[in-house]
């Protein structure tokens, strides 16, 4: 039996609704309707339902383990630890950092940054007769 089934049993045996349910637990009401259609809850959630519904749901609640050992309830599904530190600890990065993402952020960076500082490349362009602007506008048309 899953929470959402619990859920379900309380609401038919009391006659409650969505709203009086919401009222009794804290939690809003289109939480309880979202773990009645889907099981989709947030551990502060399922504590406060629990806290309405009684301790025997507990044993409903659908528990991840961490490495750590600890249990936690997944706020997403694809959390694998219970804590920011532990997923730092585990994999090596900060909680949220993508490292393929920061390859290209470093990436693009470097693109962006001129092989010539602005004064040489001027320079050149008063060589040629051309302002800055003229010179880099012919340089990107490939014409110099």
């Amino acid at each position: 039996m899953t929470l959402q089934e619990r859920l379900n049993q309380y609401m038919e045996k009391y006659c409650l609704s969505g709203a009086e349910v919401s009222k009794r637990s804290g939690v809003h009401q289109n939480h309880i309707s979202a773990i009645r259609r889907h099981n989709k809850y947030s551990p502060r959630t399922a504590k406060n339902l629990i806290s309405v519904l009684g301790d025997e749901c507990e044993q409903y609640v659908i528990y991840s383990t961490c490495e750590c050992g600890k249990k936690f309830i997944q706020r997403s599904s694809n959390q694998h630890h219970c804590s920011s530190e532990c997923s730092e600890y585990y994999t090596g990065r900060p909680w949220g950092i993508n490292k393929r993402y920061d390859e290209k952020r470093k990436a693009k960076a470097e693109q962006k940054r001129a092989k010539v500082n602005y004064a040489e490349y001027n320079e050149r362009a008063r060589s040629q007769d051309l302002t800055h602007g003229q010179l880099q506008g012919l340089e990107r048309l490939g014409l110099r």
